[in-house]
């Protein structure tokens, strides 16, 4: 059974496309799986390249406060991200990160799946552009917040004109890692 709210932070690095998840995870809820979700975002001066952050609520019932208090999930596909959002968090919180963003040099919780976030929109998709996509199919495939269906659709219709194809097969290999490692959470520590 899904919560009455759930409330996400996805960080990063401006340029990857963090901002358009966190759009796409609300049109998902809201649109096509009928519940309330709020988004809100934040990035440095420098768009390219500083940090960026969007918050995602969604919830069964209307909101009525629209920032993000203690968060459910936290995803970080860079290594700043990583030290400014996934640090000092309780083992309550699940944190998603990129492998190559993780960094061990102290205590960070329990919670935490690595995946190849990264490399596999590389590796796999063929297409840098597509992370955001595949970290956005990682996250529902954890956490369960909105429908494989309903995602499927906000992707589809956003990126109607640019490569829907391309996009759907990095928001099936992400849910599919998220699917893959969502009962078994890792341990990592310094």
């Amino acid at each position: 059974m899904k919560p009455n709210r759930y409330e996400i932070r996805i960080s990063g690095t401006g340029g990857q496309g963090i901002i358009t998840t966190g759009i796409l995870l609300g049109e998902a809820a809201t649109i096509y799986d009928h519940t309330f979700a709020v988004q809100t975002q934040s990035y440095g001066p420098e768009a390219r390249g500083g940090a960026s952050k969007t918050d995602v609520i969604i919830s069964a019932e209307p909101i009525d406060y629209p920032k993000v208090v203690k968060p459910d999930c936290v995803a970080a596909l860079s290594r700043e991200a990583f030290r400014l959002y996934c640090r000092g968090l309780d083992d309550s919180v699940v944190i998603i990160a990129d492998e190559e963003s993780v960094d061990t040099l102290g205590p960070i919780g329990k919670n935490i799946l690595c995946f190849p976030i990264c490399k596999s929109a590389l590796d796999i998709i063929g297409n840098m552009l597509t992370t955001n996509i595949v970290l956005m199919g990682t996250i529902i495939g954890v956490c369960d917040i909105v429908s494989y269906p309903a995602a499927e659709i906000a992707v589809a219709t956003r990126f109607a004109h640019k490569k829907p194809a391309l996009n759907l097969q990095a928001l099936k290999l992400g849910y599919d890692m998220g699917r893959s490692k969502k009962e078994g959470l890792l341990n990592v520590s310094a």
